[in-house]
């Protein structure tokens, strides 16, 4: 071979045929390099402190990173990644029930799969299990919407044997025919006796369908959060005569369910519900356009009492929407009112003032001006008297939200304004989707001036989320905000695109 070691003390330039024998030693040595730093690797591997850490720690850092995990239906696919890494995070994984008590069905590729199922779940212990159930996607793809024909994969009887032997604390369902749904709890209800069941030991129930008074009547007593879609308005909906459905309505501490219009059903559900501490309602107002009966017997007279109401939230309500005048709310914390609107960009009410009048009506009728701290506020244009009026009536609230409400921002510039000293115990305020004649200088200098005036408790935090294009990039830095912030204030202020409101501060 020949001899190129002379290039390592000298400065002259390898001949052509040396230079391919250079580069094999170069290669060689590379190669050697990249073996012994693989070895350095796997060395100190051995000393890392995660191959101490005990399964249990291990399995709950699972556990945090898996919560994260939004829909249900991905969890499965996300566990097992994390079982394939290695044989002790397999073992971690096994010994930590957690990760095992939720999982979703989407049944895209199969409608034989509770078997797995329960076998899935089974992995969880005693931890309470979560079940969702998504078959929409199944219907998608053209099979049979005829509840006489259609093969929804809730009709397996799969599922019957996942629902009465799985211990399922939560189940969630999402289908648009109550056929669907209705025959498994029929079967399940006939099947032992109540309170001894498997199936009776779940808690929260959540069924996005339209339901009837047939499914409510099989839903176990034992539920105390209830999550339905929009009624189905059958006509002998009947609750006094059925003992199962008043102990499950009186044991209820949350409620969710949509209505096609104000009736006389949401008095007949409600008057039951005395432990209630969470009620959501989703009105279609535009219901009256196709149903004949749309508002009759409903005794606006009569007075619906919910003494541990702790949060109302009330979607697509009207100043004219009888409900709210006939609740009682001693206990209410929050308050949530999305008014109807037709505009998507611009909320509207035909009587903003009205609006108000009926918002301070509630809270003066139910007397909870003492217990009220959460107010959000969505989808209405008022002018500067309405937007006076209501942050006049409001009581000493500590949140206040405003969602896709257009109003003129002069009003907080106002000297008026200033000296009314609104609102003295507010510390968290979000304005959000403001309009273009939003000013975001007028709400800075609002609550800066009331820090250096000592009105009422210091603010703790300021969020306005703007439509894009509302305000130029140098009034989003006026001398104002940077005051707040100097006073320790938590300000966000940024740009958002167009979508309906969903936070609640």
């Amino acid at each position: 071979m020949h001899d190129i070691s002379h290039l390592l003390s000298t400065n002259a330039p390898p001949q052509p045929l040396e230079i391919p024998l250079v580069q094999s030693e170069i290669d060689s040595r590379v190669e050697i390099i990249e073996r012994l730093q693989r070895e350095l690797t796997n060395y100190r591997g051995v000393l890392s402190p995660l191959r101490r850490l005990p399964l249990e720690v291990l399995g709950e850092i699972f556990a945090v990173a898996l919560d994260t995990v939004e829909r249900a239906v991905d969890v499965p696919d996300q566990l097992v990644q994390v079982t394939l890494v290695c044989r002790s995070w397999r073992s971690a994984a096994l010994a930590t029930p957690r990760l095992w008590s939720r999982l979703g069905i989407d049944f895209k590729q199969s409608t034989h799969c509770f078997d797995k199922a329960r076998l899935w779940l089974s992995r969880a212990g005693t931890v309470p299990r979560t079940l969702v159930l998504n078959p929409s996607a199944y219907h998608r793809h053209g099979y049979s919407q005829d509840p006489r024909t259609h093969d929804c994969p809730l009709l397996n009887p799969g599922l019957e044997a996942l629902l009465t032997e799985g211990h399922i604390g939560r189940l969630s369902a999402f289908c648009g025919l109550p056929s669907c749904f209705n025959r498994p709890l029929e079967r399940i209800g006939l099947t032992g006796s109540v309170g001894d069941r498997p199936w009776d030991v779940i808690q929260t129930l959540e069924l996005n369908l339209h339901w009837n008074s047939q499914l409510l009547a099989h839903v176990p007593s034992t539920v105390r959060s209830l999550f339905l879609g929009f009624y189905n308005g059958d006509e002998d909906f009947r609750i006094q005569d059925n003992p199962q459905m008043r102990s499950l309505l009186t044991k209820l501490t949350q409620l969710a369910f949509g209505l096609p219009w104000p009736t006389a059903l949401e008095k007949s559900v409600l008057a039951l519900c005395n432990n209630l501490q969470v009620l959501t309602l989703n009105i279609n107002i535009d219901a009256h356009k196709y149903f004949d009966n749309a508002g009759v017997d409903f005794d606006t007279g009569a007075t619906i009492s919910l003494p541990h109401l702790r949060r109302l939230s009330i979607q697509d309500v009207t100043a004219e929407y009888p409900i709210l005048r006939s609740l009682h709310t001693p206990a209410l914390r929050e308050l949530d009112l999305e008014f109807y609107c037709e505009e998507f960009y611009y909320g509207i009410t035909e009587d903003p003032k009205g609006a108000v009048r009926e918002i301070a009506s509630f809270i003066e009728r139910s007397q909870c001006s003492e217990t009220l701290k959460r107010v959000r506020l969505a989808s209405m244009r008022i002018d500067a008297e309405g937007l006076e009026s209501f942050l006049q009536m409001l009581p000493p609230i500590t949140h206040l939200t405003l969602d896709y409400i257009t109003a003129p921002s002069q009003f907080f510039k106002s000297p008026t304004t200033h000296q009314q000293k609104l609102l003295p115990c507010l510390e968290v305020f979000g304005w959000f989707h403001a309009r273009q004649d939003t000013q975001v200088e007028h709400i800075c200098e609002y609550f800066s001036r009331r820090l250096q005036h000592n009105h009422g408790i210091p603010l703790k935090k300021l969020t306005m989320e703007l439509d894009p294009g509302t305000q130029p990039a140098p009034a989003l830095q006026n001398h104002y905000l940077r005051d707040l912030k100097d006073h320790g204030v938590d300000v966000d202020i940024h740009e958002v695109t167009i979508q309906r409101p969903s936070t609640v501060l």
